[in-house]
C-alpha cells in the first residue's frame, strides 16, 4: 500500500474531505486527491502534519505494508521464533546425551584396571564433571527455551498446534532427565 492510499483511507475513517484535510495541512483540496492517487507525494512536513492529524506514526505512513501484511509477518515471526526455540530444545537435548555420554565413560574408566589409583581418579573425576557441566547447560537452556516458549503461547497470534510442540518437547526432556538421573544412581551404585 502506498502513501496516497494510506492517506485515502485515514482520510476516510476520521470522515474528512479532501478539502477539510488540505485546511488542516494548509494546502488545496487538488494536491490531497494527487497524493491519493499516487500521482505526486507530500513533502516531509506535510507527511509529519498527516501523522500528527490522524495520530499515527511517520513509520506507518511510510510503511509498504497493509493490515492484511502485518498479520502475515506476524505469523512468519512467529514461526521463526517457534523455529529458534525448536533448535534450542534440540541442542539442549545434544547436550543430555553428552552428559550422559560423558557420565558412562567416567562409569567405564572407574572400573579400568592396570592404571594408578590417582590416574583412574582423575579420569573419572575428570568426565563425571563433564558430565555434570554439559547436563547444568542442558538444563539452564532447556528451561529458557521452555519459559520462552510458555510466554510466547500467551500471545495474540499464537496457533493451538505449538501446544502440542510445548507438550512433547516436555515429555522428551523428563525422559531423558529420568534416565540422566538412573544413570547417575547406577554410577554411584554399582
Amino acid at each position: 500500500m502506498q502513501i496516497g492510499d494510506k492517506i485515502c483511507e485515514l482520510r476516510k475513517k476520521a470522515h474528512l474531505t479532501q478539502r477539510d484535510l488540505g485546511e488542516k495541512i494548509n494546502v488545496s483540496d487538488k494536491v490531497i486527491s494527487r497524493w491519493e492517487n499516487n500521482e505526486s507525494l507530500p513533502d516531509i512536513g506535510e507527511v509529519k502534519m498527516i501523522s500528527i492529524i490522524f495520530s499515527v506514526s511517520i513509520d506507518k505512513l511510510l510503511d509498504n505494508f497493509d493490515s492484511s501484511n502485518d498479520i502475515n509477518s506476524k505469523e512468519h515471526m512467529d514461526e521463526r521464533k517457534i523455529w529458534q526455540l525448536k533448535r534450542s530444545v534440540v541442542i539442549s537435548l545434544t547436550l543430555m546425551i553428552a552428559s550422559v555420554i560423558f557420565l558412562v565413560l567416567a562409569k567405564e574408566y572407574g572400573k579400568i584396571d592396570g592404571i594408578g589409583s590417582d590416574l583412574k581418579n582423575s579420569i573419572f573425576l575428570a568426565l563425571f564433571l563433564a558430565s555434570i557441566l554439559t547436563f547444568v547447560i542442558c538444563l539452564s537452556l532447556f528451561i529458557v527455551s521452555f519459559l520462552r516458549l510458555l510466554s510466547f503461547s500467551k500471545q495474540k497470534y499464537y496457533r493451538a498446534e505449538y501446544s502440542t510442540v510445548l507438550k512433547r518437547i516436555l515429555l522428551v526432556f523428563c525422559c531423558f532427565l529420568l534416565a540422566y538421573i538412573v544413570l547417575i544412581i547406577l554410577t554411584f551404585v554399582l
